[in-house]
């Protein structure tokens, strides 16, 4: 996220879920926010192993270690945050180890990260093959968002790896995708519609949006 309350935790489940029942392929969402991770939350998970679990771990998993590692939802693994919260950044090398193994037993590996200014998301970020930094049109968010998009180009992470979502975009009077792409000197590659109704019932429920609601169209034709 650009700015905490954009809502990346709820696209990062969403997308998740909605990768697994389109494609049928192998799944893994990992809460990456030690501190204040929420994915546990949203899908109505018990805490149990965490990311940080695995990255502490003297072995890295094997494919019938990282089933008993996770927990599942809709035929997503998850690794929620820790129960306690962690101000934990990981060993850079040590988590590229890492991502190297999960990458071998899923198909699709989705990373819930905490503010883009965060270290851990900047580590993160390396190791990703495309990024999504999300924002909402507030002005606020919209002014980190153009912080994040210019440090990250400074970091190599261009405009070929970083996508910009927005979301919560209304009707009427509601800033536009150009807008906002003047904003960021970036394309927004998705906007979502803001829809707490639908949104608010299936976290009710721990459960998926389905192609039924405006949000859960857009979040199934983006995944």
């Amino acid at each position: 996220s650009a700015k905490p309350g954009s809502g990346a935790s709820t696209l990062a489940c969403q997308s998740a879920l909605a990768l697994r029942r389109v494609t049928g392929q192998r799944v893994l969402l990992a809460d990456l926010d030690f501190a204040g991770g929420t994915v546990a939350f949203y899908l109505g998970l018990k805490h149990g192993n965490s990311f940080l679990d695995v990255l502490e771990r003297s072995e890295i998993p094997d494919k019938v270690g990282w089933a008993s590692l996770t927990k599942d939802s809709s035929g997503v693994a998850v690794l929620p945050a820790p129960a306690a919260a962690q101000e934990s950044a990981p060993d850079p090398d040590r988590f590229r180890l890492v991502i190297e193994q999960v990458k071998r037993h899923y198909d699709w590996v989705v990373l819930d990260l905490p503010a883009i200014f965060h270290r851990m998301s900047l580590t993160a970020l390396a190791e990703c093959d495309c990024s999504f930094l999300v924002s909402t049109s507030e002005l606020p968010s919209l002014h980190l968002a153009r912080k994040a998009v210019s440090l990250l180009g400074q970091f190599g992470i261009g405009k070929d790896r970083l996508k910009v979502l927005a979301n919560r975009v209304g009707k009427g009077g509601s800033m536009s995708g150009s807008d906002m792409e003047n904003i960021f000197n970036c394309t927004v590659d998705r906007c979502f519609p803001n829809d707490y109704i639908s949104l608010h019932k299936v976290m009710a429920l721990g459960g998926a949006l389905d192609g039924g609601s405006s949000l859960g169209k857009a979040i199934e034709d983006f995944s």
